[in-house]
């Protein structure tokens, strides 16, 4: 048994849930863990209500009675304050939440239960869950993993998640509103900002799904109409300054403090130690981030060699975000804008009573694409470019103006019929059409 899972299970004993004898205290409890039973999702009423037991755990982490089998058709046999009592004869947790949120635990996962009446086994039980730990475990977690949540120490249990590349920044900052699905599909109200995501991570290794993103993004622009010659110099007001040591160990040791510059007062002294240097770099990065995001003003400094090429200052040019538009000094841009960007691989606009396209016309699009779409993207059509069809449309324009041909002859070869004759179905005029955006 780890470090880890001894420090939880003391925390679990001391706040109750070790084996239930006769302790007035512990009878006189009302809040407590448990762990979804076989088939306790089930309300033939369709009421949301489940079935939870509450249990006790050995030393080594784990629930008494338990087998080694990750099968159990019940968990009847679990000790605590439940033993006796069949899974089917728990009591129903009424849900803590509006139905206007669907939230259902998974058989196997952690919730919190409210016991009404703590002497009475037949009382009223409400639940709230489930208790999931880490932003990478939302698919589900088990009882015996969220329980580690009860370890008091200010200890890092779960793999730590770097706010890798975009699909814009992955996950929720602090500041954020969010619903994170279970697997892959999150909803994330930022300031003036929403993102509807799917699939922004890759299964299997968690990094951000860069090849094929899917998300819609809604926001509100303002005050683009300023230059970068012209922005105004932010006052520094917070300083971040963080290092790498060692101790006697030669565990590596990572220190980040942050300091109001006016007052002096230290808003901030975290410390973590490793024996990998690589996890405290890890680490510190994503603290570093945090602090920026939450002091806007902020000046860095560190004497690591890790963090030397790092921004000094909020001053220092940032990578453009490719929904923020480009500074200019074009004083007739919109001062007030709002913008809408939907990111997939294959988009989709259509009406059920819309002008779905026969085999006739098919011909003239060349798409190997389109086998993999389906049905319905195969009978919309493809959208054409603005732009590609006014060069087009130019060309004609221009040849009909200018053409020279005499009586009965063809028309006299020029460089604007030479590049018009680059426009057939198996040419050019496949460029006029997208291959990913289809409508009817």
């Amino acid at each position: 048994m780890s470090k880890d899972d001894i420090l939880a299970q003391k925390a679990l004993q001391n706040s109750g849930q070790g084996d239930y004898g006769g302790n007035g205290m512990i009878s006189n409890r009302v809040i407590y863990p448990a762990i979804v039973v076989p088939y306790g999702t089930n309300d033939n009423t369709e009421q949301n209500r489940i079935r939870a037991r509450i249990v006790s755990m050995n030393d080594e982490g784990k629930i008494v009675g338990k087998t080694s089998s990750n099968n159990e058709e019940n968990y009847n046999a679990y000790s605590g304050r439940d033993r006796g009592i069949l899974d089917e004869k728990l009591v129903l947790c009424v849900p803590l939440f509006q139905q206007f949120f669907h939230i259902k635990p998974q058989v196997g996962e952690m919730v919190y239960v409210i016991v009404e009446n703590p002497t009475d086994p037949a009382s009223v039980r409400y639940w709230i869950g489930p208790v999931i730990t880490s932003k990478l475990k939302l698919k589900y977690q088990a009882y015996e993993d969220s329980a580690r949540i009860f370890d008091k120490e200010d200890r890092i249990l779960n793999t730590k998640v770097n706010n890798l590349l975009d699909v814009t920044s992955a996950f929720p900052e602090e500041s954020d509103v969010a619903i994170q699905g279970r697997n892959n599909a999150d909803l994330i109200l930022k300031n003036r900002e929403a993102l509807l995501i799917s699939g922004k991570l890759n299964d299997d290794n968690y990094t951000v799904n860069l090849e094929t993103p899917s998300f819609l993004r809604l926001k509100q622009i303002s005050n683009i109409n300023v230059t970068e010659a012209t922005q105004p110099i932010q006052k520094i007001t917070h300083d971040i300054n963080v290092n790498i040591g060692q101790d006697a160990t030669g565990k590596f040791i990572g220190v980040i403090k942050v300091k109001e510059i006016k007052t002096s007062f230290e808003l901030k002294n975290e410390t973590i130690t490793y024996i990998v240097k690589g996890d405290v770099v890890n680490w510190l990065n994503n603290k570093i981030k945090e602090s920026k995001n939450k002091y806007k003003n902020w000046s860095f400094t560190s004497s690591s060699e890790e963090f030397k090429n790092l921004p000094k200052d909020c001053n220092v040019k940032a990578a453009i975000n490719p929904a923020t538009p480009p500074a200019t000094n074009n004083e007739n841009l919109l001062k007030k804008y709002s913008q809408g960007t939907i990111v997939s691989t294959n988009i989709n606009i259509y009406s059920p009573r819309g002008k779905f396209r026969g085999d006739n016309i098919k011909s003239f699009e060349i798409n190997n694409d389109l086998k993999s779409f389906g049905i319905v993207a195969d009978s919309l059509h493809p959208i054409m470019f603005g732009d590609e069809g006014i060069k087009v449309i130019d060309l004609i324009i221009r040849l009909l103006l200018e053409h020279i041909h005499t009586p009965e002859m063809p028309l006299l070869q020029t460089v604007i019929s030479d590049e018009l004759k680059k426009y057939t179905v198996d040419g050019n005029l496949q460029n006029l059409l997208s291959y990913h955006i289809r409508v009817n």
